[in-house]
């Protein structure tokens, strides 16, 4: 309770949860401070989402990029198959 009194606002954070059978999930879990009309601490709103899909579009997006940056500095390795030099 005392470090829930701390937070001023929407505090989160995304962790790695390792379930049952080697499956893991990303969630993203945010806290925020439910305060009375005198500005005094009472309870907590706890908000996880998992966000696994989402983690996967990004790496994915970043393989990509990689791979594009990669051809891009190594043109050869692109025209040689196309002109036909072996």
């Amino acid at each position: 309770m005392e470090l829930l009194a701390q937070f001023q606002g929407v505090e989160s954070a995304q962790v790695e949860i390792h379930l049952k059978e080697s499956a893991v999930s990303d969630i993203e879990l945010r806290i925020s401070p439910l305060v009375d009309e005198s500005g005094n601490f009472g309870r907590a709103l706890f908000i996880a989402r998992d966000i696994s899909e989402r983690k996967q579009v990004e790496k994915m997006r970043d393989n990509l990029t990689y791979a594009m940056i990669h051809d891009l500095r190594n043109p050869l390795a692109i025209i040689t198959p196309v002109v036909g030099f072996a």
